[in-house]
């Protein structure tokens, strides 16, 4: 009788995990393929060197608010672009008015255990993401964007679902681009970043498990040219935690903001 009641439950987790598995291994060598057959069609590259600050509010007890400087590199040639903060992209999609892009990008740790004494014990890690980046443009609304990433680093193996909807505004100051949308984090993905696991649970942290977890935000940019090659750039965004979020023992804070301003050449 225990075997009838086990078996089941270990097929389902083995499918599970084999589906995960077959999909990112799909993503990786449709990737790799398109990248090897075709990234460096054009003769033309672009490269951008620069920096940027980084101010961004922390949402963990008793931790500091970051700041730091970050370098600003990107290089660009034809379909195929390699940046510092953006990571590695291949655009499968020419149109001009929608476009598809395969993504491989860094995610720098949640938190450092040293960061407050509230996360002491508590091991996080940088990892990578891999995904498909998509972007429609919808007449007198402005753009559709719809990102979906896997965990590709077996840290969380979580998944990260972003859609959004931007529009570019033009003045005679400075132009501004906005965009209003949410980002789904997966129970898997969200417990690695706002929840404690059983082996980290303490007398005073109890374990937690956020479950999945859906979070606004708003976001603003804007940028100014120097000259044809020299321009500063800045963002600010804010979102929003919502309550299965705020109610981890290691979370004391409703909102999360973060702010960049940097100078970039472009060669």
């Amino acid at each position: 009788l225990r075997h009838k009641h086990t078996l089941p439950v270990f097929i389902k987790h083995n499918i599970t995990f084999n589906i995960e598995l077959m999909t990112r291994n799909l993503l990786t060598g449709i990737f790799l393929t398109l990248f090897s057959q075709t990234a460096w069609a054009s003769d033309e590259g672009q490269f951008v060197i620069g920096a940027a600050g980084l101010s961004a509010s922390s949402i963990y007890t008793d931790s500091s608010n970051t700041t730091k400087a970050l370098p600003d590199i990107n290089y660009k040639k034809g379909s195929f672009a390699v940046g510092f903060r953006h990571g590695v992209s291949y655009q499968i999609s020419p149109s001009k008015e929608s476009s598809i892009k395969l993504n491989l990008v860094p995610r720098f740790k949640p938190f450092d255990t040293n960061d407050s004494i509230s996360l002491v014990n508590m091991s996080r890690e940088n990892t990578i993401d891999i995904g498909v980046k998509t972007k429609f443009q919808i007449k007198d609304v402005g753009s559709l964007k719809i990102e979906f990433f896997k965990e590709l680093t077996d840290k969380h193996e979580g998944s990260l679902v972003d859609v959004s909807i931007g529009k570019f505004f033009m003045n005679d100051v400075l132009p501004v681009s906005a965009a209003l949308g949410s980002k789904w984090h997966s129970s898997d993905r969200s417990k690695y970043h706002f929840g404690v696991y059983d082996s980290e649970a303490t007398a005073g942290r109890s374990a937690y498990s956020p479950g999945a977890v859906l979070m606004p935000y708003l976001s603003v940019s804007t940028f100014h040219k120097f000259s044809v090659s020299l321009r500063a750039f800045g963002s600010v965004s804010v979102e929003l935690l919502p309550s299965k979020v705020r109610d981890s023992p290691i979370v004391n804070a409703s909102t999360k903001s973060s702010f960049i301003v940097g100078l970039s050449h472009t060669f």
